[in-house]
């Protein structure tokens, strides 16, 4: 979430909130304050339980849904998709999450339709050229540097 955040002038939509888990020490603080980035929005971060469901969004962007699953004990995915349905909103998970086709739901992972029975694990359903940034540990800002070559790439075609 921080990538996203910290660099929400690369989103082509809006951000209207920012939620975390009730006991967070991130509650009642804004994004400037809490999360790096290069252009980031200022939101206050809240509790997902003040979420205004009837409010004009229409989608939840989710992670670590399992890890807070375990702290809480709690099956977050269950609740956040049956509020959806409910409030006809969609998620975004940035999990490696299930997800039932014809759902409000999406998981960017791949799975397994993504590759042919002999292609050696190539992907053979992607049509643009690939950039692959790669490192051993999840603390190397390999997201940071990706967004960055986007920002770069972004001011070479408008220029």
């Amino acid at each position: 979430m921080h990538g996203i955040i910290g660099n929400s002038d690369l989103l082509n939509f809006e951000l209207t909130g920012v939620y975390d888990y009730p006991f967070s020490p991130y509650i009642g603080k804004t994004t400037k304050e809490t999360i790096y980035g290069i252009e980031k929005k200022d939101l206050l971060i809240e509790s997902y339980k003040n979420i205004n469901w009837s409010d004009n969004f229409d989608t939840l962007i989710l992670e670590h849904t399992y890890t807070l699953d375990t702290m809480f004990k709690m099956n977050f995915k269950d609740y956040f998709e049956k509020k959806a349905k409910k409030y006809n909103k969609q998620i975004y998970y940035l999990d490696n999450v299930k997800v039932e086709e014809n759902d409000n739901s999406f998981s960017p992972y791949l799975n397994t339709t993504n590759f042919t029975l002999n292609s050696s694990g190539m992907l053979h359903k992607i049509l643009v050229p690939v950039i692959a940034i790669v490192g051993t540990s999840p603390e190397q800002g390999k997201f940071n540097t990706q967004l960055e070559l986007r920002r770069e790439f972004i001011k070479i075609i408008i220029m």
